[in-house]
């Protein structure tokens, strides 16, 4: 097996720095406190409420004659201590033939609020299921069941025991139908049939989800709804024709955005006044907890993954690369900003995680 490193630096960077008109300036340090990386690609990773990383490898394991390739989910500080294993490398075996360990890819990785559960979806022999573990390691039973349900796109609701979880409603994964698990009660509850969705955006600290809806046809044009989590009502807040996608529900609870066209991302209230437009690239992104600044991946150039990470100043309506000197292919905000971690570009990916103070006048 081989041997993972862990490099704390202290070096102290001065990465984003915003003038502003009369208001002093905008500016976030980071510190670099934790680089993961070997011979083996680190898959995906996630940081909690509560400050812990989770992180998933693939490795290469020999096993009798032939070498597989397997999964392992690990969680720690990323200041800092001891790494604790969620998943070994041989806990996804065959139903019918449990002798045999299966080839899965880990997709995501989604914390609860307060950190004590761990959601992982995983992708075999062509469907994807999420499974869920105690942060402390272990199966998470759901009541009546095992520890795994099919779906995608699992968010954690507030209260810490329920999820908003996907099913494909047309291949391949073009529209969506929405389902709330009750993990103690062990109850799906499939919500706002026969309604299909191209967007779908759980609203933080809320029983609520902003919704594009499309038909199954794709004939009229989409339309934005927010659906009540609890009674299964919906608000429709009118057609959006120009819809292209990220749909994303901001961490105040009061506001969402999604992209209708490849350099306007929209901004709205939930009452679907039109707040702002902002220009940035087609591309994934996040907003930051406070402040009204977004992250997003700056692409290296048209149709590629690779870029940098870029940080949108509401103040000033400008960008900076966060971290110029790392070309990255993906990056996860903790909900309080403290820390971001970013997945390098590179042949075998290293996973870095940087201490973020952020300042907005």
């Amino acid at each position: 097996m081989k041997s993972w490193r862990f490099l704390r630096c202290k070096v102290l960077f001065l990465l984003l720095l915003f003038p502003t008109q009369g208001h002093g300036q905008v500016s976030i340090q980071a510190e670099l406190v934790l680089t993961v990386g070997s011979d083996e690609p680190v898959l995906t990773a996630a940081l909690s409420a509560d400050g812990r990383l989770a992180y998933a490898i693939e490795k290469t394991v020999d096993y009798g004659q032939r070498r597989q390739r397997r999964v392992e989910v690990y969680a720690m500080l990323p200041d800092g201590g001891e790494k604790k294993r969620i998943i070994p490398d041989d806990y996804f075996r065959d139903s019918e033939d449990p002798n045999r360990v299966l080839h899965v890819t880990v997709e995501r990785l989604e914390w609860s609020p307060d950190g004590s559960r761990l959601a992982v979806e995983v992708t075999a022999q062509g469907g994807t299921a999420t499974f869920f573990f105690k942060s402390t390691g272990g199966a998470l039973r759901i009541r009546g069941g095992g520890n795994v349900v099919s779906g995608y796109g699992a968010r954690w609701l507030g209260d810490n025991g329920s999820l908003g979880i996907l099913e494909e409603a047309v291949s391949p994964r073009l529209l969506h139908r929405v389902l709330v698990l009750r993990v103690e009660a062990g109850r799906t509850i499939p919500l706002f049939r026969p309604r299909t969705f191209a967007g779908v955006a759980w609203v933080p600290g809320r029983m609520q989800v902003v919704l594009v809806e499309r038909d199954r046809d794709f004939a009229d044009p989409p339309r934005l709804l927010v659906g009540d989590l609890a009674s299964g009502g919906v608000s429709d807040l009118g057609p959006e024709p120009d819809y292209l996608g990220g749909l994303r529900a901001a961490p105040d609870g009061e506001r969402f955005s999604y992209f209708a066209g490849q350099k306007k991302l929209v901004v709205r209230k939930l009452t679907g006044a039109v707040e702002r437009t902002i220009s940035i690239p087609f591309t994934r992104y996040e907003w930051l907890p406070t402040g009204g600044a977004l992250a997003y991946l700056e692409p290296q150039g048209p149709g590629l993954r690779a870029g940098w990470l870029a940080v949108w100043n509401p103040q000033t309506q400008t960008s900076e690369r966060l971290v110029p000197e790392e070309r990255i292919s993906d990056f996860w905000l903790a909900p309080d900003g403290s820390h971001v971690a970013i997945l390098t570009a590179e042949e075998v990916p290293a996973l870095k995680v940087y201490r973020l103070q952020v300042h907005i006048p």
